[in-house]
């Protein structure tokens, strides 16, 4: 995200950009993480690879993509999910109706976080990148 601070929107994987959005998350004067959010137009599932399809399907309502890290010295402590849950309430993601994050199902820590803040898989079966995507429609 960080990389493409400066760059113009633009279509990703069939859906319109529509904004970029990166914050760091602090308890107190300590910076415990870091989260972003690119919002669409819709949400799409992609089939990439050699044979892949493209867009297979489609949640047709205002998107957020997130991603987020947790300082490792911070990690056990509830950051990760509120996070998650802190930038569902932010005014200028208030148009998003539809939250979504992908995660490798190895990374058990990731996956607790998003099942806490009330996400559930959209398929448990990974994609052809390895990835299980987990969505929340806003409270």
């Amino acid at each position: 995200m960080l990389k493409l601070a400066d760059a113009p929107l633009g279509e990703f994987r069939g859906a319109q950009e529509t904004g970029r959005h990166e914050f760091v998350a602090w308890d107190e004067d300590v910076p415990v993480g870091y989260i972003d959010c690119g919002t669409f137009d819709c949400w799409t599932t992609w089939e990439g690879g050699p044979d892949g399809r493209g867009v297979v399907g489609v949640i047709d309502e205002p998107s957020g993509g997130m991603a987020y890290v947790t300082d490792p010295a911070q990690r056990n402590r509830g950051y990760g999910t509120e996070m998650v849950l802190s930038l569902m309430r932010l005014p200028e993601l208030g148009h998003v109706q539809f939250f979504g994050a992908g995660v490798e199902p190895e990374n058990t820590a990731s996956v607790r976080c998003l099942l806490a803040a009330g996400f559930r898989p959209l398929d448990p079966v990974a994609d052809w990148e390895g990835i299980v995507y987990y969505g929340r429609r806003r409270p």
